[in-house]
């Protein structure tokens, strides 16, 4: 087994093995996150027209809310078209999706192939381990990149049919904050998969973390004494500075950024690290 090998210094055989391990594990995810992005961005295509027709019906339930109802949908104003685009597509549903593909994907990348006996056949290409676990790493974030621009294209349309007063590039920071988390979920399904050699372990694991992760966004914020640890969760730096009505937060960006690279890279390493049976 060859190790240490890089991109710039691949053999053209070697990097034909690579280009069909990255193209392999992107094509074994791409129907599910086409069929969850297009979901999404049908929705976010109906919401768009449907706003200017409930928008009096929606300051009477604002009203009607409980403070901790409100929280749930990450305690926007849902009488404006940002906030109510946020409360519907962006709250819960949007991520929750695209955080499907991430762990499926993730879970599956090397795992999946440890769980089918077909880890073997793929280390037998030319190139290292680290280069394998990259390519890995890479379709995953492919997967999260296509469900999240198709859930924002769709989005978007509904804006511009609608005239909705809300930014490109408002839209364009949610997105990047949604896709930012989504990853880095995928990125812990995918080490614990690799650490314990059981895909669906690392799926259930990582969905659990991130539930418990936004129960915690919403539900620390309600205590004066506790609302101060809210920036531990993930959740808190996605959606807890409303990117949709106020852009980008470039701190929060920064974090979901480190909590992306992080477990990709760890579980490079501890698939460079890990004994393969057989």
């Amino acid at each position: 087994m060859t190790s240490g090998l890089t991109a710039k210094g691949v053999r053209p055989h070697q990097r034909i093995a690579l280009d069909n391990s990255f193209s392999k594990a992107v094509a074994d995810r791409t129907p599910l996150a086409l069929v969850v992005g297009v979901f999404l961005g049908l929705m976010g295509l109906a919401l768009g027209p449907m706003f200017p027709s409930i928008e009096g019906s929606l300051t009477e339930m604002m009203e009607l809310m409980p403070p901790e109802l409100v929280a749930m949908v990450g305690g926007v104003d849902m009488t404006t078209p940002s906030g109510f685009l946020s409360g519907e597509m962006f709250s819960i549903m949007a991520p929750a999706a695209v955080i499907f593909v991430a762990i499926t994907s993730g879970a599956k990348a090397i795992a999946g192939e440890m769980e089918a006996g077909s880890i073997g056949l793929l280390m037998a290409n030319p190139v290292s381990r680290t280069t394998i676990g990259a390519a890995k790493a890479g379709a995953m974030v492919v997967h999260v990149a296509i469900s999240s621009l198709l859930m924002a294209l769709g989005l978007w349309l509904g804006i511009v049919i609608a005239e909705l007063p809300v930014a490109a590039s408002d839209l364009a920071a949610a997105t990047l904050h949604m896709a930012l988390l989504c990853i880095a979920t995928g990125g812990l399904a995918m080490l614990i998969a690799v650490i314990t050699g059981r895909r669906l372990l690392g799926l259930l694991l990582a969905a659990g973390a991130a539930f418990v992760a936004y129960l915690l966004s919403w539900l620390l914020p309600l205590s004066d004494t506790l609302e101060p640890l809210v920036g531990l969760s993930p959740w808190y730096h996605y959606n807890g500075s409303d990117p949709l009505a106020n852009g980008a937060d470039w701190p929060s960006l920064l974090i979901l950024a480190v909590l992306a690279i992080l477990p990709l890279w760890a579980s490079v390493v501890a698939f460079r690290r890990r004994d393969i049976p057989g």
